[in-house]
């Protein structure tokens, strides 16, 4: 047996958390619980005592038109609505993006606007313009170039 396994081992265990049923909802099922009534059925009827309590000894009530009403919003026309609402408000971020690009664009084509950016266009380029101003006259070139 190795090292490792043993001190594994010799570590307490802790329990694992237990996952949460993701099946339904739990307001699902609250509702849902309105309108079933389960009554046990030892209250009903005399069960022999050598035969152990299943959970289908119990017998249930339900009020279906209420019960299926509430399957169908809660299933089908939630998600529904919710799947609307989302796809409605990823339209409107596109349409308020598309609307901040215009007006910047917009902002970048006036005057003011324009020769503020070709003035920091222009300090970041004059270095490597020096640079190559140098060579063109060290190389006796300069005659040929404005």
């Amino acid at each position: 047996m190795s090292v490792d396994r043993r001190r594994r081992e010799a570590l307490p265990r802790v329990p694992r958390a237990t996952l949460p049923d993701l099946r339904q909802e739990q307001f699902f099922l609250t509702t849902i619980r309105k309108h079933v009534d389960v009554t046990d059925a030892h209250t009903q009827e005399l069960v022999p005592s050598d035969q152990s309590e299943t959970p289908w000894q119990d017998t249930a009530r339900i009020a279906w038109a209420p019960f299926l009403y509430t399957l169908f919003m809660e299933q089908f026309v939630s998600p529904l609505w919710q799947g609307v609402l989302w796809g409605l408000g990823g339209v409107a971020l596109a349409h308020c993006r598309q609307l901040y690009a215009i007006g910047r664009a917009r902002r970048m084509r006036s005057p003011t606007a324009r020769a503020t950016t070709l003035a920091k266009e222009a300090e970041k380029t004059a270095p490597m313009r020096e640079t190559i101003g140098t060579w063109i006259a060290r190389l006796g070139l300069s005659s040929l170039f404005v």
